[in-house]
């Protein structure tokens, strides 16, 4: 069998790898390449609290698992020793024997940091190993903010490039989104005051509205299926006039969508001239992780809530490709 001639016998990295991405992967596998024996700091603690959409942040296990079992698949399990990161330097400060820690561009300051710590207590210097991360399919970055803002998956697909041009429904697809979709919704849920909410459609809306339960902002066109004018009190409505035609996704919609998904809204109605009713597809798959997107089900006579996950990107990302 032939001996693996490694270029470093014990060198350190970390992060905070929440939603395990084929970007982490690719940087891991460098390292893995080139050093014999890894401590993997995990990021924990305070160097967590200014992530982005926090609360869909992976918890410390989670992610440790996630880590483990990419090790496993690796058969290098048992070469990487994972401990929790609450700083920036971490172990790599206070280890004589380290010869290389592994960053990239972006965590590349923090090499700085820790080579100034070991002058400062006699160690010798770690040779610094940048990794440049691979992009998404598009040539963005590809970044686990940016699976939990909803806008890409782990394999770097970019959801926004489903809806890159208007698009009209086929009769198959239609049928396939009018299905039920997400639980009924039946009482004001607790979990609606933590997390951003959109609503689809002018029942839904008026509901809240009346019930005075909270939301980010909703699209309605001011029609119900009946055909019946719906009248809201003076000031709900925005002045913003955004057009969707029936049966189909319009472009300058979700661009919409996503911009307001990004602000902390509250209730925001947008005038739809057209319908209405489709954008609960382009709502899931191009909202943060953990978006109650919630539409009214005439059918079935409910209000139905969906909660963005990346399984119902992926479900729906296939249905329309």
């Amino acid at each position: 069998m032939l001996k693996i001639q490694y270029t470093y016998f014990s060198s350190a990295l970390g992060g905070t790898f929440d939603h395990l991405h084929v970007g982490h992967e690719s940087f891991l596998r460098f390292a893995l390449e080139r050093s014999q024996k890894i401590i993997l700091g995990l990021v924990d603690g305070v160097l967590l609290e200014k992530k982005i959409y926090r609360s869909t942040l992976q918890s410390y296990e989670d992610r440790k698992r996630a880590l483990e079992s990419f090790f496993h698949h690796e058969g290098r399990k048992d070469d990487v020793t994972m401990i929790p990161l609450f700083d920036i330097c971490g172990v790599a400060t206070k280890l004589p024997t380290l010869e290389a820690l592994f960053v990239t561009p972006r965590t590349l300051p923090g090499a700085k940091i820790v080579d100034e710590g070991r002058k400062k207590k006699h160690l010798s210097p770690l040779v610094t190993e940048c990794f440049n991360m691979i992009p998404d399919q598009h040539g963005g970055f590809l970044s686990s903010t940016r699976i939990r803002l909803g806008q890409i998956d782990r394999d770097g697909f970019v959801y926004l490039f489903l809806f890159a041009e208007d698009q009209r429904l086929s009769s198959t697809m239609h049928t396939e989104l009018q299905k039920a979709w997400g639980s009924v919704l039946k009482d004001k849920p607790a979990t609606l005051l933590a997390a951003p909410v959109v609503l689809i459609g002018d029942i839904t809306t008026k509901h809240f509205l009346e019930n005075n339960w909270p939301f980010s902002f909703a699209y309605v066109d001011g029609v119900s299926r009946q055909e019946k004018t719906i009248t809201y009190n003076p000031g709900v409505i925005t002045k913003t006039l955004l057009k969707n035609p029936a049966g189909s996704f319009s472009q300058s919609v979700v661009n919409h969508m996503i911009e307001q998904g990004t602000k902390n809204h509250q209730k925001k109605v947008f005038l739809i001239q057209g319908e209405e009713d489709v954008l609960v597809t382009p709502a899931v798959l191009c909202l943060p992780l953990g978006t109650h997107v919630i539409y009214g089900d005439p059918r079935r006579h409910c209000m139905r809530d969906i909660i963005v996950t990346e399984e119902i990107k992926e479900t729906l990302r296939t249905l329309l490709q």
